[in-house]
């Protein structure tokens, strides 16, 4: 919704007085909205964008000791490297075993970052 240039309270407020709960959108830890739903934002303020919604990824955390502590480096399951952003880096290290940790993450705007909590300690959800 940040691409399209608006306002969060505009949303809000339309969301509010039109979309109903179960058929256009859906309460989890952020709203989510169903293909009617966004189907209905999207006439109402006119706008003409393909796919906007975000697609998540999974892959298991390779590197987490950068200079930078709030940066770690994902391997998915294609052996494609992509660099996340997350809370705290050294909580995602590999865990007694030496399995790596799996994140979830999407792309935002021209970084990556995280989708979901965190680890509460180091290699332990």
């Amino acid at each position: 919704m940040g691409e399209w240039g608006l306002p969060r309270s505009v949303l809000k407020d339309y969301r509010v007085a039109h979309l109903v709960k179960p058929t256009d959108f859906r309460l989890e830890r952020e709203i989510i909205l169903t293909s009617i739903g966004l189907a209905k934002l999207r006439e109402h303020f006119g706008i003409q964008d393909k796919d906007v919604l975000r697609s998540v990824m999974v892959g298991d955390v390779v590197r987490w000791n950068w200079r930078n502590s709030r940066m770690v480096e994902v391997r998915c399951a294609n052996g494609e490297l992509y660099r996340v952003r997350v809370r705290n880096a050294l909580k995602w290290r590999p865990d007694k075993e030496g399995k790596f940790m799996r994140i979830k993450f999407h792309r935002d705007g021209d970084q990556y970052r995280q989708v979901g909590r965190s680890p509460r300690y180091p290699g332990i959800w």
